[in-house]
């Protein structure tokens, strides 16, 4: 299910259960320091924590928020921040004043959390073990659960002085797993009880299992904040003092929180405000959502943090975990995502005809050639040469197999003397794979089509490029898809034509084939 804290519903029933804490002791009020800014023109305003920023006071790190720093992950009082300022005006002057708070009283939870947590040794994972301990090892206090703002959900107390003030988001948003609940039950229901089957423990004792799964920043509310809350609810009903036995009629506590560390990106954390961050609109233009799901699953920063890095990535969506070599798909993908929408996309023969049509999608007209009902092999160069001729103020790419280059190469030499700039991607998969895989296909034996199982004893590599460069032409070596996707960025600049050779598995499948 889902919900949003907007929610009126929600609300309502943060307020109550924020009565009830309250009447239970709880809540406590207690006054504060709190950031205040002062504009040019004399007016004054509190400032709630995420509008401010500083020097954190554990690392130093500039850009740290008002209780949280998140280059080093620590949680401090707003007014413990160096020089601070407002995000809302970095001009204005701040001052440090007293004002009227709500306080939850986390240190009258501190046994009981410390039994509980002690349960959990072997279901935690270290991280989760670890942070938890961290903040019982502090000794709980006091937090406040109200500020100065406009914005979000009032605080049910019938006095005027609580009019400008709010409850506070770490402390509502939580209990937005127990009203979501409640609204469904109330919405959906025959029965608006049904919510107790996911929260209460039952008569003959079975506890609903809750498993919260978040990033390490979530921690602590998840295993400090949030159990406090359940079992201050759970005493204010019984009358009892809070404990982490949980009886039957009871709201349960969490049975695990399996929490991942930080998925960080080129070395730093994520920021939309930063604009540090992977903006999914613009990667789904030029990449599949499965990749990125792959690449994410095989980066899961299950035991420490990990990094997104686009040259790792581009190498692992050139091909699956058992293929160190690209495809024919994974090397067009490469050059097409890198490409101008006026380039033409040239080819002529075996498998790599089927390639483009699949993976070359045509962004103008009249800039893909094929050759598709008869096989032109090796003349992939020199048709592109000829189309070249036809669109002087187009790039040109041709994608050819090395076998067909070894056939008909010539009119390189006729592309740099005749000053027709071709790209060419010369795709070495060790002779003529699509007829020696034909043969197979066919029920055959392997007849000498790949350089591996020809009948020779001096088998010489072809260095492609060096070849390429005899003839005038710029030419280099490339040994994965990123490699190649920089090389081809380094084509599209250069004034003459250029030849990149890259591995390719001779094995795979082609895109229309799977």
């Amino acid at each position: 299910m889902y919900n949003r804290t907007t929610d009126p519903r929600h609300k309502a029933l943060v307020q109550e259960y924020f009565t009830e804490l309250y009447e239970s002791g709880f809540l406590k009020q207690q006054t504060m320091q709190q950031y205040c800014s002062i504009s040019a023109d004399g007016k004054t305003k509190f400032l709630p924590d995420r509008y401010v920023e500083g020097q954190c006071p554990i690392c130093n790190a500039d850009g740290a928020r008002g209780d949280q720093c998140d280059e080093c992950g620590s949680t401090y009082e707003s007014i413990e921040l160096i020089n601070p300022r407002s995000k809302m005006d970095p001009e204005a002057k701040i001052e440090i004043r007293d004002t009227d708070h709500f306080f939850f009283q986390l240190n009258q939870f501190q046994d009981e959390l410390e039994k509980h947590s002690q349960t959990k040794q072997k279901i935690w994972k270290p991280n989760v073990r670890a942070m938890t301990k961290n903040w019982l090892n502090m000794e709980l206090r006091p937090r406040a659960v109200t500020r100065d703002m406009e914005w979000g959900i009032k605080v049910p107390i019938s006095d005027k002085d609580w009019d400008t003030k709010r409850i506070y988001v770490w402390f509502e948003a939580v209990q937005g797993y127990l009203t979501c609940s409640r609204i469904w039950a109330e919405k959906f229901s025959e029965n608006s009880n049904d919510w107790k089957k996911w929260w209460v423990k039952s008569d003959d004792g079975i506890e609903p299992k809750h498993i919260y799964f978040m990033g390490k920043d979530n921690i602590p509310f998840h295993t400090v904040i949030w159990p406090s809350i359940i079992m201050g609810l759970n005493s204010a009903n019984s009358g009892n003092a809070p404990s982490s036995i949980i009886q039957p009629g009871e709201l349960v506590l969490e049975t695990n929180v399996p929490a991942m560390e930080f998925l960080m990106l080129q070395g730093g954390q994520f920021s939309k405000s930063r604009k540090h961050a992977v903006w999914l609109p613009s990667f789904l233009e030029n990449h599949s959502p499965d990749t990125l799901r792959y690449f994410l699953s095989i980066n899961m920063p299950e035991g420490h943090d990990t990094d997104f890095r686009w040259e790792e990535y581009v190498d692992k969506e050139s091909g699956p975990t058992n293929q160190k070599l690209p495809s024919y798909a994974h090397v067009i993908g490469a050059c097409y995502r890198n490409s101008d929408p006026s380039d033409i996309a040239v080819t002529a023969a075996g498998g790599l005809v089927g390639e483009v049509i699949q993976v070359w999608k045509p962004r103008e007209l009249n800039t893909h050639e094929t050759e598709w009902g008869f096989s032109c092999m090796s003349y992939e160069i020199s048709g592109a040469l000829g189309i070249k001729m036809a669109n002087p103020d187009k790039e040109v790419v041709s994608f050819v197999g090395d076998g067909s280059y070894l056939l008909h190469n010539s009119d390189i030499y006729s592309s740099v003397i005749t000053d027709n700039k071709l790209i060419i991607i010369v795709c070495d998969n060790g002779g003529h794979a699509v007829i020696n895989r034909l043969q197979l296909y066919k029920g055959g034996k392997e007849f000498n089509c790949l350089l591996k199982s020809s009948k020779t004893s001096n088998l010489v590599p072809v260095d492609f490029a060096a070849h390429a460069k005899s003839m005038g032409a710029d030419g280099e070596q490339v040994g994965s898809v990123s490699e190649l996707e920089e090389a081809f960025k380094r084509a599209k600049k250069s004034k003459k034509t250029y030849v990149i050779s890259i591995p390719v598995s001779y094995t795979h499948l082609r895109a229309h084939e799977t």
